[in-house]
């Protein structure tokens, strides 16, 4: 084995990774969609929306979907169509994003925070049956990084109060939970088409649903032009005005989205080949701290992003000495993505205190980001990174 590269041996990765790890990439095909809207001038409203709508609404298996500016965008539609306002209560684990929350914060609710569980990393069904009360209007799964949330007791939980569930899927493209789509579990979901996601579009999102109240209502707040082909009266009468936002998504993107969209099967596959690969290889390897429990059968995910659990008391080394130690070695690695959402200003001054959620800190403390290898048509950047994390823990790990 050689020495560590840290020691002056030679680094593990020597491929051109600028070109495999780069993200997103648009082709001609992009180019060309989108020049041919700037030649006709259709740079502000374009049939080329309602196609990706329809297009979208068979990828995610839904009656309805509505592109919008941003993944934002539609959770603040979603949170409004069902009613939320202030007094209310909303569910959302504090390890995710902001926009998971805010748009509903926004409204008036009040957020009230849950813990993760270490498999998926997403929300804790039992510490969701912990904060329910007679004010909880939403439950709030977030599919973070592309593992589904457990559905199950989430859906259990939910329909026994009669809370509505919103999922935000913004990480979660093309998975599945018991051979059912995510995005199809609750009243609706988000999905989040921004340039760092696996369905790229620069700046988008969609809200799908099955429900044409929540439709119908996200269409008024934010698509006054579109309120006129409205099925029902009951928002139709806001044609003029609509309901005080403009949300409606750029033919531009979504140009690029349906040209994304084409390439998603392809892309995606590789991606999960990719990432299975690797983290199989990385379960094998003795004394490496991570920890890579089994998929369930139930579960098809995706790799937004190649999150890892790395456990300093069974690992080699710190988790921030082992980046480094790893770095060296020419692996692209990082750590966790999110700063957790209890601990932030504007939760604190809410009374939110910020040494709660001690599981969920220590997990997110724990986490190493490997890169999702999209362009690695051979495996044998994947191939790299699995010897350099046996070349680490050769020298370094616990072989007990």
């Amino acid at each position: 084995m050689d020495k560590l590269a840290i020691d002056g041996g030679p680094r593990s990765v020597t491929l051109d990774q600028d070109r495999l790890l780069k993200w997103p990439v648009l082709g001609k095909e992009e180019e060309d969609a989108v020049l041919d809207l700037m030649r006709k001038g259709d740079i502000s409203s374009s049939s080329v929306v309602d196609d990706f709508a329809k297009e979208f609404a068979a990828f995610a298996g839904t009656k309805y979907a509505l592109p919008q500016v941003n993944g934002t965008a539609c959770l603040l539609s979603a949170f409004f169509s069902i009613g939320i306002k202030p007094g209310d209560e909303v569910i959302v684990p504090t390890n995710t994003y902001w926009a998971s929350a805010m748009p509903a914060a926004f409204l008036g609710a009040k957020i009230v925070f849950c813990e993760s569980e270490k498999t998926s990393l997403g929300i804790d069904p039992s510490d969701i049956a912990k904060k329910i009360t007679k004010k909880t209007k939403a439950i709030v799964p977030v599919h973070l990084y592309g593992y589904p949330c457990d559905m199950d007791p989430i859906m259990e939980i939910a329909n026994k109060h009669s809370i509505t569930v919103i999922e935000d899927a913004s990480h979660a493209h093309g998975t599945e939970y018991r051979g059912k789509k995510i995005g199809t579990f609750g009243a609706c979901a988000v999905f989040s088409l921004q340039g760092t996601k696996i369905l790229p579009a620069g700046e988008a999102g969609v809200l799908v649903t099955n429900d044409i109240e929540i439709y119908e209502k996200s269409v008024a707040l934010g698509h006054y032009e579109r309120v006129s082909s409205l099925e029902r009266e009951n928002y139709k009468k806001y044609r003029r005005t609509g309901l005080g936002l403009k949300h409606r998504l750029s033919p531009l993107h979504a140009a690029i989205a349906r040209c994304q969209l084409k390439k998603f099967p392809e892309v995606n596959g590789r991606i999960t080949r990719n990432c299975e690969k690797f983290r199989a290889a990385i379960k094998n390897i003795k004394g490496t701290g991570f920890f890579l429990p089994d998929i369930p059968k139930h579960v098809k995910r995706g790799y937004f992003m190649n999150q890892i659990v790395y456990d300093e008391g069974y690992g080699i080394i710190p988790r921030a000495e082992l980046v480094q130690v790893l770095g060296t070695e020419g692996l692209r690695v990082g750590q966790s993505r999110y700063e957790l959402l209890h601990k932030q200003a504007y939760f604190t001054e809410r009374g939110n205190k910020p040494d709660d959620f001690a599981f969920t800190e220590k997990l997110v403390s724990q986490l190493v980001s490997f890169p999702n290898f999209p362009w690695d048509e051979t495996g044998e950047l994947v191939d790299q990174y699995i010897r350099g994390v046996e070349k680490v823990a050769y020298y370094l790990g616990d072989e007990t």
